[in-house]
């Protein structure tokens, strides 16, 4: 008799806890944009599933320029031009720390993440102004995910690419945090790769030199202002 009370009140105790816990827990939203927040950094594991092999990464997010803010994992090298418009995350273009450094505006943003779209596939005949690199892009739901000790809601954007010699998808788990995780996979069901954040920072990175002239006086030109410019890279390209 005395053991059975034991267990009982064990049971209790335990019961009690978990819940302390979970009551602790806060739960966030699903996001309305993107988090362009000045100085904030993540840093991210990738695992490439068919190398074997582990890197890390960081992704830095710096003060505005004019109307865009800065993005970039190589922020010595040169910075994205990036902001959040209408429930969409747009890149105009990139900043490129050359001898001299240049900058570059396209003559359509790039769509990398949508925030505004219900689940199901993404109607792409709304969004004629701007560019997509997949052929196609698919919105679902992830609710109550465990992430750093609390819970997330998340959108999952499943990009899809048929037409490339590899023909991969990738899904992106974009929560309130920012770009959660990607897995890159084959459509035969084959991992590439997937990174998934560790750690988010909010020390200072590097900052590009303050030189008003890199930024010229007009966003948008007829002409892409490099002429060297290659394609901006999808969300399936990121490194």
């Amino acid at each position: 008799m005395a053991k059975a009370i034991l267990v009982f009140l064990s049971l209790i105790i335990l019961t009690n806890c978990s819940d302390s816990t979970s009551s602790n827990r806060s739960h966030y939203d699903l996001p309305t944009e993107f988090r362009l927040w000045p100085g904030s950094a993540w840093v991210y594991e990738s695992v490439y599933e068919i190398q074997d092999t582990t890197v890390f990464d960081t992704l830095y997010i710096s003060k505005q320029f004019n109307d865009y803010y800065g993005y970039s994992w190589e922020p010595d090298d040169h910075w994205y031009l990036v902001n959040n418009f209408e429930g969409i995350l747009l890149v105009h273009g990139r900043v490129r720390f050359n001898n001299p450094p240049d900058t570059s505006f396209y003559r359509k943003p790039y769509i990398w993440a949508f925030f505004n779209e219900d689940t199901g596939s993404v109607d792409f005949s709304k969004y004629k102004d701007y560019r997509i690199s997949e052929d196609k892009i698919h919105i679902g739901i992830e609710n109550d995910m465990s992430i750093f000790g609390n819970y997330y809601d998340g959108f999952v954007q499943s990009n899809i690419d048929t037409t490339s010699e590899d023909r991969v998808e990738l899904n992106v788990l974009i929560t309130k945090s920012g770009f959660y995780q990607w897995t890159q996979f084959f459509l035969d069901g084959r991992v590439l790769r997937r990174m998934t954040m560790k750690n988010t920072i909010f020390s200072p990175p590097p900052e590009p030199p303050k030189n008003k002239s890199y930024f010229p006086k007009s966003s948008f030109r007829e002409e892409l202002i490099l002429k060297s410019l290659n394609p901006l890279p999808s969300l399936k390209t990121f490194q």
